[in-house]
């Protein structure tokens, strides 16, 4: 049975939560004596906090908050949805050169992480809006990790051993605590790194460190300028913490030794040094003047690729290094992170089958058991794996034949989405979609595309689940 009322209070205290965030851009464009905008964001709190308050108490009070898997499922595709439509009224309320599908797409890349924009000028928004759009990147990557977590609890067990055991809260609390205090603690730190080294204004600060940390890549700046070596060392170290798993934050809380050991950390530090080598190598551009700069800036690179970031992929030299670095969006970080793409756990996972497998062909008389960092990888990891998959690639082929039946012919529809779905913005081919192409994209292109951002952060899974029948069959 599914609990109604359980989810609706759930819910109402999210849309609770969000409602107080939008008071931090209100203040900010009654700072700057923004009237349309704070118009904009005090109608938004009013409408927001009015649903919560309607959700929360239309429902009966609950003895038990554990959810069933039903209603996993429910809570965070709703969560998901409402949070991202309410996130999109200050801007729809406040614009009037914005349309209400060109608002959901702009909030919803920010929400999504996903760092498209579909606004031509950002110096048309408010203050207030700009950072509300950059702080939405935080609040969405966050929300990400812990749904994710709540959501593939059984292939989350791999990296917490103890997810599965006390009913979840117990793992799941100490999760949130730790990625609310890691995220907000490093950003403001940050900030006020790039306001005492770079005297960026505040607002300037804090955009561009949400945009890093969240892997979203949606700054105060219609472009990107990176000149200064602060802002360059730290957006690159910001974006390449993005990429690590929480459960890397709570081993350092708790003085874990066994830190180093794990499998997908290595990875993730190997895999961006040795690109890092391979691009420097064949750049052609190295010589003793410039070879640090030079590591500087590929360094910059590759970390803003494998995280999803896409803040700067279109400025490196050759078409070589550009494919390179296109593909290794796809890879993502680490499980457990709020970056994109496939995540380098499935990855390993999928290269610890296949060396059994073969090994099997080989010795056909021995016995090979798949494992990760000493645990064994069990069929429900495999199904969760699989599943993964499936839904990936048919989702990206139904939205790649609805967006090219719209605008494009099939090669730049198919880059487009799999770009969104993976979070890493909207591209065509190698180069990033600019405001002006995605502005002009019909109202389906832009749709798909949104679905395609939704459904990258839900993972795919349990967008497909709540089209079966079967989900909504009553029983246990």
């Amino acid at each position: 049975m599914i609990s109604f009322d359980k989810l609706s209070r759930i819910i109402g205290g999210l849309l609770l939560v969000f409602s107080g965030f939008m008071l931090i851009p209100l203040i900010i464009d009654i700072t700057f004596k923004n009237t349309i905008g704070s118009c904009g964001f005090a109608l938004a709190f009013v409408a927001t906090l009015f649903v919560a308050g309607f959700l929360f108490l239309s429902s009966q009070p609950q003895d038990d908050w554990q959810l069933n898997f039903r209603e996993k499922v429910i809570l965070i595709i709703v969560g998901w949805c409402v949070l991202s439509v309410t996130s999109a009224l200050p801007l729809i309320l406040s614009s009037t050169n914005i349309s209400m599908i060109d608002g959901l797409f702009e909030m919803i890349s920010a929400f999504s992480t996903s760092g498209a924009s579909i606004i031509l000028n950002i110096k048309e928004i408010s203050e207030g809006m700009i950072f509300w759009r950059s702080f939405l990147q935080l609040l969405g990557c966050i929300f990400f990790i812990i749904s994710n977590m709540y959501m593939f609890a059984d292939f989350s067990s791999l990296i917490f051993p103890n997810l599965a055991l006390n009913n979840d809260r117990n793992v799941l609390f100490s999760i949130s605590k730790i990625t609310f205090n890691v995220y907000f603690g490093i950003s403001f730190l940050a900030a006020l790194i790039l306001i005492s080294a770079e005297n960026l204004s505040p607002l300037d600060a804090f955009c561009y460190t949400f945009a890093a940390i969240s892997s979203g890549g949606l700054t105060s700046q219609s472009t990107y300028a990176f000149n200064g070596n602060v802002l360059n060392i730290t957006m690159t170290s910001l974006m390449f913490i993005s990429g690590l798993s929480v459960s890397v934050f709570r081993k350092i809380i708790n003085v874990d030794k066994t830190l180093f050991v794990d499998t997908q950390l290595r990875c993730y530090i190997g895999t961006i040094f040795i690109i890092t080598f391979i691009l420097i190598a064949f750049s052609g551009n190295v010589s003793s003047k410039n070879l640090l700069n030079e590591i500087q800036n590929t360094l910059f690179n590759v970390i803003s690729a494998i995280t999803t970031s896409g803040i700067s992929m279109d400025i490196t030299s050759g078409k070589f290094c550009n494919s390179f670095m296109y593909l290794l969006s796809f890879l993502g970080g680490c499980f457990g992170s709020g970056t994109g793409g496939v995540k380098i756990l499935r990855i390993i996972i999928v290269i610890t089958l296949l060396k059994c497998y073969l090994s099997r062909i080989i010795n056909s008389n021995s016995i090979y058991i798949p494992t990760y960092n000493g645990q064994k990888i069990e069929k429900n990891h495999l199904g969760s794996l699989f599943s993964y998959f499936m839904c990936y690639l048919g989702l990206a082929i139904f939205l790649t034949c609805v967006l090219s039946y719209s605008y494009f012919d099939f090669t730049k529809s198919f880059g487009a989405i799999i770009t969104s779905m993976n979070n890493n913005g909207v591209y065509f081919g190698l180069t990033k979609a600019s405001a002006l192409e995605l502005a002009t994209l019909s109202y389906t292109g832009k749709i798909s595309i949104i679905l395609a951002m939704i459904a990258g952060r839900l993972e795919f899974v349990p967008f497909f689940i709540v089209m079966m029948k079967s989900f909504w069959k009553r029983g246990k």
